[in-house]
């Protein structure tokens, strides 16, 4: 707002139009115009009266901040008036569903003909670099993204590129204008493909286990993975993932995964079990009636005890405490993940919230894992007692 002020009084506009400016509004004398800036407060800026509306770095604009919310309610005021809104802001960083990142969803729509709305402009200069730290390539770029802004030094642009203490992921966002992921993928692939074991036993089903389950309904995967308590192998059990060519209105089989899970119950040793609820919690509830003591919900929506789970199952992989034999659709799954950061902790998310790239078989895994954990506790690797009764 400090450079709107000073813009509007060393130009003509501040005496074409008698303009009284102040540091946080500019007023019209007698009449009803005002220029302000105001509360990032949705519910404050509910039937607001606006005809335009410049959206500040909405790169920024997040859930955890009400940014989206705030945006629906700019917008709905928008609509009343006729009037127009700009978004001003860096390359956000795909997969934290800002404002900005589903407005260039909301772009790519309508360039492929999804939307009946065509008046959203979208301008951004872009380039993608090679390697950002070869000079011969990264300057040349740099004046195309800075284009007439000639206050720009870009050779202490460059410098800063070359901080060692700037991460190349971010310095592309910045610099270069690339939306890039880099920096928030979860596990790397060396990490992952280390608990890989080709001499493990297979699993029985006299298998003391502990099984996680997570699913999603359409968009996604729904995943059964178990965890063997006295080596902490891993194992795919069953995973209903969304065909490539699928039509749109294809859903796991929600049958299937029940009678799937009931096998498991009738036919294997399983001490605890873990679900998530979200669009099964019928289901599941079921199961805990049915099998008291064995199954419990744990809602990923608990930012808190998730956070813990997944820190725990990326402990165990990075220092190779859990181990597989060889399954390419959990290790994919993992790969797949990428870090929402909560004050909570680190919460597992997809790419972007519409990826075809699907991690429910990691998020099963780090059930999994959370139950074997819980099931080492209340006496799963303890040996049976003979509780025979012999009289004499």
């Amino acid at each position: 707002m400090t450079l709107v002020g000073a813009m509007l009084a060393d130009g003509e506009a501040a005496n074409e139009y008698n303009l009284d400016i102040a540091l946080s509004r500019v007023l019209v004398p007698g009449e009803l115009r005002k220029l302000e800036k105001v509360t990032a407060s949705p519910r404050g800026r509910e039937g607001n009266r606006s005809s335009f509306i410049c959206a500040d770095e909405t790169g920024l604009w997040v859930p955890a901040e009400h940014g989206p919310q705030l945006a629906e309610a700019l917008r709905r005021n928008l609509g009343k008036m006729g009037g127009r809104m700009i978004e001003t802001t860096n390359a956000p960083s795909p997969g934290e569903n800002s404002v900005a990142e589903e407005s260039h969803r909301y772009w790519e729509q309508i360039q492929s003909g999804q939307s009946y709305d065509k008046s959203l402009l979208f301008d951004s200069v872009s380039v993608h670099v090679e390697d950002i730290y070869d000079r011969e390539q990264a300057m040349p770029a740099l004046e195309v993204c800075y284009g007439d802004a000639k206050w720009v030094d870009l050779e202490r642009i460059w410098q800063e590129i070359n901080d060692p203490s700037n991460r190349e992921s971010t310095c592309r966002r910045f610099y270069f204008n690339e939306m890039t992921t880099g920096e928030s993928g979860w596990l790397k692939a060396a990490e992952v493909y280390a608990c890989r074991n080709d001499k493990l036993k297979p699993l029985k089903k006299t298998d003391r286990i502990a099984i996680g389950f997570k699913g999603a309904v359409r968009n996604g995967a729904a995943a059964v993975v178990a965890v063997r308590l006295r080596d902490q192998a891993v194992f795919v059990l069953k995973v209903w993932e969304k065909p490539e060519n699928a039509p749109r209105d294809w859903e796991v089989d929600y049958v299937e995964v029940d009678e799937f899970m009931r096998k498991q119950f009738a036919k294997r040793d399983v001490f605890f079990a873990l679900a998530d609820p979200t669009s099964y919690q019928d289901i599941i509830g079921r199961w805990a009636a049915d099998h008291e003591d064995v199954v419990e919900e744990f809602w990923f929506s608990s930012k808190a005890k998730a956070a813990k789970a997944v820190e725990q199952f990326e402990s165990a992989v990075k220092a190779q405490r859990v181990v597989w034999n060889e399954q390419p659709i959990l290790e994919r799954h993992i790969l797949a993940c990428h870090i929402l950061e909560t004050p909570q902790g680190d919460l597992l998310r997809k790419e972007t919230a519409d990826s075809k790239r699907y991690i429910s078989v990691a998020q099963a895994a780090v059930l999994a894992l959370e139950a074997a954990k819980e099931a080492i506790e209340r006496g799963g690797l303890a040996p049976e007692v003979d509780r025979t009764m012999y009289a004499y």
